[in-house]
């Protein structure tokens, strides 16, 4: 007789569906019966991914790419027949932009997050002081400090960079990828690369002139890939695969507990008992589902701060702006008192983002280092955007309408000792037999991440509940 085991996946956000989908075809690959059901407490499936399309434009609330550096995202997409969606940035415009004293400076070529590679243009930059350049260049002589432990980015940059490295640079380019303050950002859990050249060659520049030309150049912007119709396309595709009525949405988990199986309390008085059950949510909402049953584990989840973001999509006719947009996008240091994080100019940075004689810029806000504005309502976060990039890009004339999104606790933080409680945190999920959690929480908030953290998972649910 064949036995059909039972797996709930909570959460329908990209990690959740990617664990959905590969445990599908796991169980085909290895013609084993295996009921999945997905849970998403809201009626949308994808978590922060949503594209919206009016009018010509196709606008982004989510993420608006993926690394293909990290071959996850890609191989799925690849899976999925998506092969002729994927596009890549346009090679016209591959350069980006600083704040500084109210002007977008451009990076200098060959400037890697916080490490001048390339000499000749990191000293032409209007960027950085001369005494900061000259503090920066002599990084080559700087000794390896922190002995291999885990400190803060900020602390890194000023230890090996200096102080204004930090200020101008790096603190805005990372809050750009993290939302975070480099004050409390884990090093390690982050950007472990630079650790690991200052450990094995003395010098962050020696290390990234050690791994080649392609990272001398800074940054690699071709690594960066999209769907041509958006990235809802990828949760669609997802969806599409999955077997009828494997997902339901609307169907908050209100509990769950472990008996002889798990038992999932959901939406209104509905319960499902499964032989293993993953959670994909954001740690909170992880801690109050643990904490009936193991108050350590939910403790542990709890101490994940999380961070809250809005992005806000601007259309505009190009005539008027009068800066040229020459490249993909700028970021804000938190010394330049502007509300926003960065900006994309997302119709220069894909084709088919806008029609023509037209222009949608998308602004970021919020984070760890701007908190407050997150309790602004939308007509205060359009006007204050509006406004800071009518400053710095010359525009005059209102937009042709604007999309406000906030994520609101959506941004895990990875604070120094991150890796050690993920770490904790795995342990004492291990010691309940078809428990699993994965998301971005835990080892990475990019989709790639997700995506991999999620078939990675599907894997170990599979060698759990298989007959």
């Amino acid at each position: 007789m064949t036995v059909t085991r039972k797996v709930v996946i909570v959460g329908g956000g990209i990690s959740g569906l990617a664990c959905a989908h590969r445990l599908h075809e796991i169980a085909a690959q290895n013609k084993v019966s295996l009921d999945v059901k997905v849970l998403e407490a809201t009626h949308h499936l994808g978590g922060v991914i949503s594209t919206v399309q009016k009018e010509g434009f196709l606008m982004e609330g989510g993420p608006d790419a993926f690394i293909s550096e990290k071959p996850w995202a890609l191989d799925l997409c690849r899976r999925l027949g998506l092969e002729n969606e994927i596009i890549g940035t346009r090679p016209e415009f591959r350069k980006s932009f600083i704040v500084r004293d109210g002007k977008l400076i451009p990076v200098p070529e060959g400037f890697y997050l916080m490490a001048p590679v390339r000499l000749g243009p990191f000293l032409k930059s209007d960027l950085f002081s001369w005494r900061t350049k000259l503090r920066m260049a002599m990084e080559f002589f700087i000794p390896s400090g922190g002995n291999g432990r885990d400190e803060s980015v900020a602390s890194f940059i000023r230890r090996r960079f200096g102080q204004e490295a930090l200020e101008r640079a790096g603190q805005a380019m990372i809050a750009g990828i993290y939302t975070s303050d480099p004050e409390k950002l884990s090093l390690r859990s982050t950007f472990p690369q630079f650790l690991e050249m200052e450990q094995k060659f003395g010098s962050v520049i020696r290390g990234l002139k050690h791994r080649g030309q392609n990272m001398a150049r800074g940054p690699r912007y071709s690594l960066f890939v999209t769907l041509r119709s958006g990235m809802q396309t990828l949760v669609n595709a997802l969806v599409k695969r999955m077997p009828q009525h494997s997902i339901e949405t609307d169907a908050p988990v209100k509990g769950i507990e472990k008996n002889a199986k798990w038992l999932i309390r959901y939406g209104r008085g509905n319960q499902i008992e499964a032989d293993a059950v993953v959670l994909t949510l954001g740690a909170p909402k992880m801690s109050e589902l643990v904490q009936t049953f193991d108050p350590e584990l939910a403790n542990e989840l709890q101490g994940i701060p999380y961070a809250s973001v809005a992005t806000v999509n601007l259309a505009y006719r190009r005539s008027s702006i009068q800066h040229p947009l020459d490249g993909f996008g700028f970021v804000v240091p938190s010394q330049e008192n502007s509300s926003m994080v960065g900006c994309t100019f997302s119709s220069v940075k894909f084709p088919g983002r806008a029609p023509d004689g037209f222009v949608l810029i998308r602004a970021f806000i919020g984070g760890a280092m701007h908190p407050l504005v997150m309790d602004w309502n939308r007509a205060q976060i359009e006007a204050s955007i509006k406004n800071d990039l009518e400053r710095l890009l010359g525009i005059q004339g209102g937009p042709e309408f604007v999309f406000v999104d906030r994520f609101m606790t959506a941004m895990p933080q990875y604070y120094v000792g991150h890796l050690e409680r993920v770490a904790r945190i795995e342990a004492l999920a291990g010691k309940h037999e078809g428990l699993f959690l994965t998301g971005n929480a835990f080892r990475g908030i990019g989709m790639p991440d997700c995506i991999h953290q999620g078939e990675q998972v599907a894997e170990s649910v599979f060698g759990r509940v298989k007959v």
